[in-house]
């Protein structure tokens, strides 16, 4: 056993790449993150899992008569609990601030509503839905994108972050990280010999299945193909066969950072080349992948883009049952 553990802490300690810190001491949104996390945990717990986004209608901004509308409420899947999390994050900061007009208008300039519904290049919501033909691997590279996030190494982050998972049954989840945990299932105040996992946020279970829907997990993690899975107590559920590797394409780690920090220039020029990725390669040359008509001037392309909601879920989210429903 403690061989096992000594495996496991050194993958731990190689986990994610390039090296980043969460070191933006009050430069990071976690602490809003966290509100949002209590007050969606206390109020739609467990309703449900299902390929839908949001559990109700979403306020967001100082006008609460306009709202985000949900697809199948309460039904969500983790990608959408993600972006619900950061949503109403971001209206309880517009909130905090309702005696300042330029901050609302600043959030909702920046990240408008319709970007948290519709599923075109440019939308946020494209890229928390990790579809591959961004080149998104998680909510850490959506935010980085957006100019709003920052990588993370693993062992760096903080109660607030981001990671999104893979499963050696090749399904994904994307998740809000709460801090580190032992082989036991308790807190780890810091990353160190004996973390073995870590405690999350998101939506999870079987479809529509009693229990599923929000919730919280202890996640462990594997080393060289074997799976580290305790059955812990308290009604504590768990989350197993994630891998570990150092790669941000496994195991995708970052955390938002405060509107005050948010980088327009950035964003602009990071959009601007998924465009032109999209449209330089054979998407562009292919209708059947975008659903566009072929032949199109790079200005038709953009057009069309504008239009047309192209983008998808990548589908190694849509199978979230957990170890106690497999």
């Amino acid at each position: 056993m403690r061989r096992t553990l000594r495996i496991l802490a050194a993958a731990l300690v190689a986990i994610s790449a390039p090296a980043f810190a969460q070191t933006d001491n009050g430069r990071d949104f976690n602490a809003y993150i966290l509100k949002a996390v209590e007050v969606l945990n206390r109020n739609y717990p467990a309703k449900g899992y299902a390929n839908s986004a949001y559990t109700h209608a979403l306020t967001y901004g100082p006008d609460k008569s306009k709202k985000i509308r949900p697809g199948n409420a309460p039904y969500t899947m983790c990608v959408a609990a993600v972006a619900e999390v950061i949503i109403t994050a971001l209206d309880l900061y517009m909130d905090d601030h309702k005696n300042n007009p330029e901050v609302a208008r600043k959030v909702l300039d920046y990240l408008p509503p319709e970007g948290w519904s519709r599923m075109r290049p440019k939308d946020i919501k494209s890229h928390l839905w990790v579809d591959p033909r961004l080149k998104a691997s998680g909510t850490a590279d959506a935010l980085s994108t957006f100019g709003i996030g920052r990588h993370a190494d693993f062992e760096k982050l903080r109660p607030g972050a981001f990671i999104n998972l893979n499963r050696t049954n090749r399904t994904g989840h994307a998740v809000v990280f709460l801090g580190y945990i032992d082989r036991n299932g308790d807190d780890v105040r810091a990353h160190g010999p004996s973390v073995v996992g870590f405690r999350y946020f998101s939506s999870q279970g079987a479809t529509r299945a009693p229990g599923s829907g929000f919730g919280y997990r202890y996640a462990f993690l594997n080393q060289n193909n074997r799976s580290f899975c305790p059955s812990l107590g308290g009604g504590r559920k768990v989350d197993c066969d994630i891998i570990a590797r150092r790669d941000q394409n496994y195991l995708n780690t970052g955390y938002m950072l405060h509107p005050d920090y948010w980088d327009a220039a950035y964003r602009d020029r990071s959009l601007e080349q998924v465009v032109a990725r999209i449209y330089n390669q054979d998407y562009s040359r292919s209708p059947a992948r975008l659903g566009l008509r072929p032949g199109l001037s790079r200005a038709q392309f953009e057009a069309a883009l504008r239009r047309t909601d192209t983008m998808k879920l990548d589908p190694k989210y849509l199978d979230q049952r957990m170890p106690e429903e497999r």
